[in-house]
């Protein structure tokens, strides 16, 4: 690749005609081969108040990208001799507990790398509150299972959060700071850390019903290995470069083969068939079109992050925007593979395109007939005002729900949510500000719970303080 300049050119010429109709605030693209940064791009700006443009330096959140640091830093330890993969949650802590008994004892470090925990949360979880050691092991102990450990994927942020709890047990020292010597430091990632980003920091945005604003994530420290990560294009050109170099000269060759190996299928059906996509730790392992592509990242208040690596061709690249909404970075990415491996170029933006207005089609759908359905509903059992209160989760998150003007309002990690009525117990709740909090969840309240499902499966009770 290093012999190929003109790749790079047509690359950046093509990152350039796709920004416009990608709709970003700002975006940044950093190309890293074993020995470090490669190339940089940048477009758009980093702050629209002052109309700055990022450098390879301009930290950004990319908070998702936490969780391969969370498997280094478990790597870090395995090869020291002070855990493995395979270890029980409950042999690093004891105290730790599920509602299945004998899955709490079965339940391993790499099950809870590959999210094959059998619990699934959501980004309501995440945010407007404190979240620390007792609310973590509360969220296991007392949260219901979608379905037994090891059965199927189920994404669980507070899997890591917990991977972080093992990592401060077994370590001695506080996530954040072991990530910082063990990690960041070696490896020259100056930007990189957790919290209060340092340096100079891009800032976040969403799309609103009246234009763009600007949004700052909020998110707890016990979340941190899950979400918390911020760092500079620059600096995950360098964590790229480690995993390229199979983990040298910070970890053996070993604990990196283990944590790429895939776990489970993920299904992907925004996706052609010839893209299928496994769990491993931190990282998503595809066999794209015959080759090995390693992915992680994600959405996050205002931000986006997608890493990718290449290990047989020994390339990544990092690509950071300071625009929320999930997925908009994904087909960026695989038409940068299909260019460095020399395929047959796949219109991806056209194909993420048709698959979110068949997403968003049913839900529109949706949206229009719950009005017309609610004529003829059946009304909610008793007063409304018995089901207006505070609820809470096993995790410690609270719902605040209100009755007013002849409808619910549901506060939720900051955010304001309005249930609309489909029959008796049933509602919609959708939000105002669907770039940032999700389109639509099913709700059904009671005198006792108020209950939320996503995709059909029950994933949050809040109960009645």
């Amino acid at each position: 690749m290093k012999h190929r300049p003109f790749v790079r050119l047509r690359m950046k010429a093509r990152l350039r005609v796709m920004f416009p109709k990608l709709r970003l605030v700002g975006l940044s693209w950093a190309l890293a081969c074993r020995e470090g940064l490669l190339d940089f791009q940048t477009l758009g700006t980093a702050r629209k108040e002052t109309g700055a443009v990022a450098s390879p330096y301009t930290v950004y959140h990319a908070g998702p990208a936490a969780a391969s640091v969370t498997a280094a830093l478990l790597a870090l330890l395995r090869d020291e001799g002070r855990l493995s993969f395979d270890d029980p949650v409950s042999r690093h802590i004891p105290e730790f507990r599920l509602k299945d008994a004998r899955a709490a004892r079965t339940l391993t470090l790499r099950d809870v790398m590959g999210h094959q925990t059998g619990l699934r949360d959501s980004g309501f979880l995440c945010r407007g509150r404190a979240v620390g050691p007792a609310e973590i092991l509360r969220f296991f102990a007392e949260t219901d299972s979608v379905c037994p450990p090891r059965q199927r994927y189920g994404y669980c942020a507070f899997g890591y959060a917990l991977l972080g709890l093992v990592i401060e047990r077994v370590s001695g020292t506080a996530y954040a700071e072991l990530a910082r010597a063990r990690l960041f430091e070696p490896l020259g990632m100056a930007g990189a850390g957790f919290g209060t980003p340092g340096g100079y920091a891009a800032a976040g945005y969403v799309t609103l019903p009246d234009g763009t604003g600007s949004v700052t994530p909020d998110v707890p420290d016990g979340l941190w290995p899950a979400c918390g990560l911020m760092a500079a294009p620059a600096d995950l050109a360098a964590w790229l470069s480690f995993w390229l170099r199979k983990g040298k000269p910070l970890i053996s060759a070993e604990s990196i083969s283990l944590l790429l190996q895939p776990v489970r299928g993920i299904p992907r059906r925004a996706l052609r068939e010839d893209v299928r996509v496994f769990s491993a730790g931190g990282w998503r392992a595809e066999d794209y079109r015959g080759h090995k592509v390693f992915t992680c990242g994600g959405a996050f208040d205002g931000f986006n992050v997608c890493l990718t690596f290449l290990p047989e061709q020994g390339l990544g690249w990092a690509l950071l925007s300071n625009s929320g909404g999930a997925g908009r970075l994904t087909p960026l990415s695989y038409l940068f593979a299909d260019r460095l491996l020399d395929l047959n170029r796949v219109e991806w933006l056209r194909v993420f395109r048709q698959y979110r207005q068949q997403v968003s089609l049913p839900q529109r759908e949706l949206r229009a007939g719950l009005r017309e359905r609610a004529r003829d509903a059946q009304p909610l059992p008793g007063s409304p005002d018995a089901y207006a209160g505070l609820y809470r989760h096993p995790c410690g998150a609270e719902l605040s729900l209100v009755y007013e003007n002849g409808a619910f309002t549901a506060h939720i990690g900051g955010a304001a949510h309005r249930f609309e009525p489909i029959s008796g117990p049933d509602f919609a709740l959708t939000s105002a500000f669907p770039e940032r909090y999700g389109v639509l969840y099913a709700a059904r309240l009671s005198a006792e719970a108020v209950q939320l499902w996503l995709d059909a499966e029950e994933i949050l009770t809040f109960s009645r303080v």
